[in-house]
């Protein structure tokens, strides 16, 4: 893996709430770096944990450092600044080297960390969807990372990792697929001061494990693939229940969940606290937790339609 994606809102952020402007005074940083970044459902500072991530995932195996980036179709009218001033409130600016706001209309807009480690708009090739996004950057990663065009070689879709909440955005209309991704479910929840808000997210908001798993799939994202009876599992879910054995793949599909398979054959879904936030594209789907992921097409759905309770399931 060369390059790793992030998505911004229910990503990153737990839900994004931002001023009118998109700038904040200093006295409003802290206030608005909590109540986009910290969890109120895990012990110390979740934005203090993601700058470790970024910093581990930021650094390959050889000690290379490799290239991390903000894809985002957040809504604000001020666009790629107002993104920018979100991450510089929580300090995260400074672990990112481009990032890119795709609207679903206008001019897309993108922003680098050029050599001075000073940030620069530029505009971004047109392009509607994430998953053609990602191919455009591999085919001409200088037109997304301009500072980089000297270190940074034409890459295949193997290359780059896209962590994001929407199932939607690793693939496109025309078929262009995301080959390796991270999916963060969501949830809703009674939020601090916000009441109850729906289509909640972000990585590690009920598990630090998400952070581990994450770093773990960037540096070996192969190991994450698995042969059964001769199926090879990856860049796809599906869905797996509790109830039934597991005599051979359906549909030539399966999925590990949340669940370890037993010597039975059984599936035992282990059960704890909490939810978990991040579903992996390889392997696992919904893995690190405790919920169920139902399948359709398009890959899976962490939804609260589809969502049931998880417990141990006894072969008979």
């Amino acid at each position: 893996v060369k390059v790793v994606v992030f998505d911004l809102d229910e990503t990153l952020t737990l839900s994004t709430f931002m001023s009118n402007s998109g700038s904040y005074t200093q006295e409003q940083l802290k206030p608005i770096a909590e109540v986009n970044f910290e969890s109120p459902w895990v012990n110390g500072s979740r934005a203090d944990k993601l700058h470790r991530m970024f910093e581990r995932v930021a650094t390959s195996n050889d000690e290379t450092r490799r290239p991390l980036a903000v894809l985002t179709k957040n809504s604000h009218a001020q666009g790629v600044q107002a993104v920018l001033n979100l991450l510089s409130a929580a300090g995260f600016e400074a672990h990112f080297d481009a990032i890119w706001h795709v609207p679903p209309f206008g001019k897309a807009r993108g922003a680098y960390k050029n050599h001075r480690g000073e940030w620069a708009l530029f505009v971004l090739p047109m392009q509607d969807h994430k998953a053609n996004v990602l191919s455009n950057l591999g085919a001409n990663p200088k037109a997304w990372f301009p500072q980089l065009d000297d270190v940074l070689p034409e890459m295949v879709m193997e290359n780059i990792v896209l962590v994001d909440d929407d199932r939607r955005n690793f693939q496109s209309a025309d078929n262009t697929k995301v080959l390796r991704w991270c999916l963060v479910a969501k949830y809703c929840a009674d939020y601090r001061d916000k009441g109850h808000v729906d289509n909640m997210g972000g990585i590690g908001a009920h598990d630090d494990h998400d952070y581990e798993a994450l770093q773990l799939f960037v540096e070996t994202p192969w190991s994450f693939k698995q042969e059964l009876d001769g199926c090879t599992v990856g860049y796809r879910c599906c869905e797996c229940t509790h109830e039934k054995k597991c005599t051979g793949v359906e549909d030539k599909k399966v999925c590990q969940d949340t669940a370890s398979l037993t010597k039975s054959g059984w599936w035992r879904v282990m059960t704890g606290k909490g939810f978990s936030i991040l579903g992996m594209g390889i392997k696992n789907c919904g893995r690190l937790g405790h919920r169920l992921w139902h399948h359709n097409t398009d890959g899976c759905s962490a939804d609260t339609v589809h969502y049931k309770e998880a417990h141990k399931v006894e072969s008979p």
